[in-house]
């Protein structure tokens, strides 16, 4: 039987027994017929808005794989992306997205395939993470395109982050990485990650031009990265990575020693091409990135350090300065270029500690006040 229908909305039957009853909600969209069954009226349209809202301008005829296709060729400007990030993006897609959904029609996707190609990702929580981040990209170009009507990407919850770890690195452990790092034509480097908490990026960007010896202070306004365009110096990993960092008395002193060994380089070089940069690979180039955290790699090596990437540095300056109570956490964000929010998460141990100095401090102080011996009693 056939229900009469308000202008506007679908048409609903009820289903013969022998078909397992129920009704069926069918409605236009696009030109297209969508229906939904349930075991009531309202649950047989609920079905049917829900699919009805996955139907696209366009008819979709090609697959998830041609769709990964045509956005990998896209600019990375042009979608918001580092070229380093469109890179890892290419590399996540092809190996975990297209694999599960590379033959799904774009009009056949859901948002159960979807779930499960998200939940199916081998690797770390990371790479969950930016293999999810990835398809909400590729999605909001389809959307964007008029081929797919909504994001299910976006409906799908993101994977979580992995628990933190304590990545601390202690007064010991930093010295035996700087004293290996001693003597290196790039071991400033460890000096400006320890001593100003730099990341990689932005220490192979940092110019003569942006220090100030004199003053104590640095600028950090620029980013290395090596992708498929190349090696290219651009700006900061983020916008609050534009920021001016104060420079310890004992770096200064390594930088201006850097300086000088640099000069005297510069002259006896056949070949050297100036850019101005404060770590140079042999004719005065940029240094790649790679090169850079290998030799890190063996300074932590040699002072025992378990953690051995580049960020060791920036980890122990943002510690340090918390758990020393004499910073703020506003303070220390703006130093290392960090959301106030995620330095929090990040470094809840070392925050606690800093909070616990401070409350030291303000108990030291009460201690000095002369309490009366007794108190007036309240009129």
């Amino acid at each position: 039987m056939t229900s009469k229908r308000a202008d506007g909305e679908g048409t609903y039957y009820a289903r013969p027994d022998d078909e397992g009853g129920g009704w069926l909600y069918r409605l236009s969209v696009n030109g297209r017929r969508v229906s939904g069954s349930g075991k009531t009226k309202a649950a047989a349209r609920k079905v049917a808005e829900d699919r009805a809202r996955l139907v696209a301008d366009k008819p979709a005829t090609s697959t998830v794989e041609v769709l990964v296709t045509e956005w990998s060729k896209l600019d990375p400007a042009s979608v918001g992306l580092r070229p380093t990030t469109a890179d890892q993006y290419r590399a996540l897609l092809r190996r975990h997205i297209v694999p599960a959904l590379g033959q799904v029609r774009l009009s056949n996707l859901t948002r159960r395939m979807v779930a499960d190609a998200v939940r199916g990702v081998q690797g770390s929580a990371s790479t969950r993470r930016s293999t999810y981040a990835a398809l909400v990209k590729v999605f909001d170009h389809a959307v964007g395109a008029g081929v797919l009507a909504v994001n299910l990407a976006r409906e799908t919850p993101r994977p979580r982050a992995a628990e933190s770890r304590n990545r601390a690195v202690d007064q010991e452990a930093a010295r035996g990485v700087l004293t290996a790092a001693t003597g290196h034509r790039w071991g400033v480097a460890a000096w400006l990650g320890f001593g100003c908490g730099l990341r990689r990026g932005e220490v192979l960007a940092l110019r003569w031009a942006d220090v100030d010896l004199e003053l104590g202070e640095l600028a950090v306004t620029g980013n290395v990265t090596r992708s498929s365009a190349g090696l290219v110096r651009g700006l900061p990993k983020t916008r609050r990575g534009q920021r001016r960092v104060p420079v310890p008395a004992a770096v200064v002193e390594v930088l201006k020693s850097h300086r000088t060994t640099q000069a005297a380089e510069r002259l006896a070089a056949l070949v050297w091409t100036d850019q101005g940069l404060v770590l140079t690979n042999e004719v005065g180039g940029v240094v790649e990135p790679r090169a850079l955290s290998r030799a890190w790699s063996g300074w932590a090596r040699s002072a025992g350090l378990s953690d051995r990437g580049t960020h060791a540095g920036r980890h122990y300056a943002a510690t340090t300065l918390l758990s020393s109570g004499a910073a703020s956490v506003a303070d220390v964000a703006a130093a290392l270029g960090h959301d106030p929010a995620v330095l929090l998460n990040t470094y809840a141990v070392a925050v606690a500690s800093g909070q616990r100095a401070a409350s030291d401090v303000l108990g030291a102080s009460l201690s000095k006040i002369t309490v009366p011996t007794s108190v007036p009693t309240a009129l």
